[in-house]
């Protein structure tokens, strides 16, 4: 699964790329992949890899510093993070303006991975390992 995301804070809304605190998102691995921002301050943003120890649903600045494993921030293009998800949670601390007169954004690509369900899950017969007909796209990672 992969999407795009745009985090936007302006002087209404503060953009909060995972409000929802300390989490994992259910797959294998989590890869987000930095586009670009726009009147971004260089100390928001910023990602903190925990141990799974931490309380999931923690907000971002109330972790426990001993379950940050460490603190990573995507600035350049194309930058780009791996979680091993069912072995670690993350967290993301909001985006920040430079200049508050207009807005900031950041865009990101989310790549979720996962291995494939089982006969019998909900979603079983819409997951295959067999390249879609007409959009085939594939990813061979190595044992």
């Amino acid at each position: 699964t992969v999407f795009h995301l745009r985090t936007i804070t302006s002087s209404e809304i503060l953009g909060q790329p995972a409000l929802e605190g300390v989490h994992s998102d259910g797959v294998d691995h989590a890869m987000t992949v930095f586009l670009k921002s726009q009147n971004m301050s260089s100390d928001s943003a910023k990602t903190r890899v925990h141990h799974n120890d931490e309380q999931t649903g923690k907000p971002w600045d109330a972790v426990d510093p001993r379950f940050v494993i460490t603190e990573v921030q995507h600035r350049n293009r194309l930058d780009t993070l791996l979680v091993f998800d069912h072995e670690r949670k993350h967290s993301v601390t909001p985006v920040q303006t430079i200049d508050d007169s207009f807005s900031a954004t950041r865009d990101m690509l989310i790549f979720f991975t996962r291995k494939p369900t089982r006969q019998g899950h909900v979603s079983a017969e819409h997951d295959s390992q067999k390249p879609h007909q007409s959009m085939p796209a594939e990813v061979r990672l190595l044992d």
